[in-house]
């Protein structure tokens, strides 16, 4: 059997995958069976994962491939034979299948496919024979059309600082490949310029790989150089006396004379920089899901692009001091890095509105954890940041202090999995997003509790598969959505579970050809034909599983006055 170095034993795709599948039971047994010299490799496991017990059962031979993993007696992954070899379906929590891996005869990897709720394939990733470093990434757009890319291999080092400060550049991989040779990334021509530039800036010494601070000045003692600051900074410095003189009437009177002093700061900052606007808002709706927040802050407009905020160090008399805060011009960050710690005790983000930020800082970015602060205290956001936007997990605020969202960001957008609150906590939305919107899959909770809605989502409206309660009656609508209304055909359940009506729909009601059924639970046909606006117009009723009586138009004209036949 021919096996290659670049033999792919497991890959993981951002959104459809856990990245402890990566190196998991699945890529054990592969490379097991590609490296050992065994003609079999077989076994069970029993482990929890998720708090979960899981239990996995496989198999790997030349001539067969058995796989199959439970989640709390749940079927969650399962190999199954395919015309010219093998296929491993990864299912999800409610039996559908959220993946599916292709392999030949030999256990080699051919094709990923990633399905969408509705079932159909939205992305897939493609072996390219002639290029063992290559894969061709498929995927369908919103007018769905399909776009092919070819992604390139390139090597990466996880959980090292070098690969962290790759990626804080490159952004974060979104296909992750682990082979025989090495764990690799797959990207776009572009990105892999970028990585392999980054590595051998890294490698060479350019950057590196831990940060070096270098003064403009040889440094003198920590105590010493912190008395020359100050005298730098203030012709009267600030001497406080030593914490245990200090009486609680003395500690009160100081801290007043610190807000004073810091009042005074930020009247300068109003009057004498122009130039700094306020920070826009963003305003949008999204229909049947949680309102979207008011950005709080956002980019400063270009001609000011070099000054995104103040980086202002806090004296120990309270005063905020950062260059340029009493000149006429922007203030120019100072080469020096012992200028701009990498993590001070608060930065002024906005010179109007008086945003704070408190957290990690890097080059005079937001960058790692920290926490925004509105001018009245409550938090905006808090979080993870990466170059001076938010990327990773973290929680967005309404300015009322109430939760807007806590999930995933990456670039300053909601991207992933996350919940949305309304403003007024009447609603929350669970579930995935794209470039800021809900997008996927989720759920929309009403302020009882209740699921109102479950299925696909799309822009922020339901779109696809997906099934609507109704909390007044208790039923359940089963239905393809287009644009927030249910279109075609559809399934409606009533408060029992009990199948009630299966057919076309329309404005909320029954409308087009469709079925209704005895709510005895035995799937018994009461009335099938032609039905508008909620009410049969054509069509045959039975009685005890048989045809009874046959609805002609006319009669239901006639009786629709005298309210003769029941409606459904």
């Amino acid at each position: 059997m021919r096996v290659s170095e670049q033999e792919i034993l497991t890959i993981y795709k951002k959104g459809y995958s856990a990245l402890t599948s990566l190196h998991g039971a699945l890529f054990q047994a592969r490379r097991d069976f590609f490296q050992g010299k065994v003609h079999k490799v077989k076994g069970r496991i029993s482990d929890h994962e998720d708090g979960m017990q899981v239990q996995v059962r496989y198999a790997v031979s030349p001539g067969g491939f058995v796989w199959e993993k439970h989640s709390d007696h749940r079927l969650t992954e399962q190999a199954s034979s395919i015309p010219g070899g093998w296929a491993l379906s990864f299912y999800n929590e409610n039996g559908g299948v959220r993946s599916r891996m292709e392999y030949d005869k030999e256990h080699h990897l051919q094709r990923v496919e990633y399905y969408a709720p509705d079932s159909e394939v939205q992305e897939s990733l493609s072996m390219i024979a002639e290029h063992s470093d290559e894969l061709m990434w498929t995927h369908r757009q919103e007018n769905g059309e399909q776009i092919k890319t070819v992604l390139r291999a390139c090597p990466i080092q996880m959980g090292t600082a070098e690969q962290a400060m790759i990626d804080s550049e490159a952004g974060e991989p979104q296909i992750l490949a682990a082979r025989l040779d090495g764990d690799f990334c797959y990207c776009t021509e572009e990105e892999y310029r970028q990585r392999t530039e980054l590595q051998d800036r890294l490698s060479s010494g350019v950057i590196p790989s831990i940060p070096v601070f270098v003064p403009d000045k040889p440094s003198p003692e920590p105590m010493a150089a912190q008395k020359e600051e100050r005298v730098e900074e203030e012709e009267s410095p600030l001497i406080l006396p030593q914490p245990q003189e200090i009486t609680v009437p003395d500690l009160m009177e100081q801290i007043q004379k610190m807000e004073e002093n810091l009042c005074v700061i930020r009247g300068h900052l109003c009057a004498e920089s122009e130039k700094m606007q306020n920070f826009p808002k963003k305003e949008s709706t999204q229909p049947d899901v949680p309102e979207p927040v008011c950005e709080p802050f956002s980019e400063q407009p270009e001609e000011c692009a070099p000054v995104r905020y103040t980086v202002a160090k806090r004296g120990a008399d309270g005063a905020i001091r950062a260059p340029g805060f009493y000149s006429g011009t922007h203030p120019v960050l100072p080469e020096a890095a012992e200028e701009i710690p990498r993590a001070v005790q608060s930065i002024v983000i906005s010179q109007t509105e008086r945003y704070r930020y408190f957290g990690e800082l890097l080059d005079g970015l937001r960058h790692g954890r920290g926490r925004t602060e509105m001018p009245d205290g409550k938090t905006a956001y808090e979080g993870t940041y990466s170059r001076g936007r938010r990327d990773g997990l973290g929680a967005y605020y309404y300015k009322t202090g109430r939760l807007c969202y806590a999930g995933a960001w990456r670039n300053d957008r909601r991207e992933g999995v996350g919940v949305g609150f309304r403003p007024d906590g009447s609603s929350l939305y669970a579930g995935t997003w794209r470039n800021d919107r809900p997008s996927g899959s989720g759920a929309v909770i009403g302020p009882d509790g209740s699921v109102c809605y479950a299925g696909s989502i799309e822009n922020g409206r339901r779109h696809g598969v997906g099934a609507s309660f109704r909390t007044k009656d208790g039923t359940l609508l089963v239905a393809r959505w287009q644009n927030g209304t249910p279109s075609g055909d559809v399934t409606l359940f009533d408060a029992e579970g009990r199948i009630c009506y299966t057919g076309q729909w329309q404005n909320g009601a029954r409308h087009g050809i469709g079925t209704s059924y005895l709510p005895n639970g035995q799937m018994q046909i009461e009335f099938t034909g032609r039905w508008q606006n909620g009410e049969p117009i054509s069509g045959v009723y039975y009685e005890d599983g048989l045809p009874a009586r046959v609805l002609s138009p006319e009669k239901s004209q006639e009786s629709d006055g005298k309210k003769k036949d029941r409606k459904m």
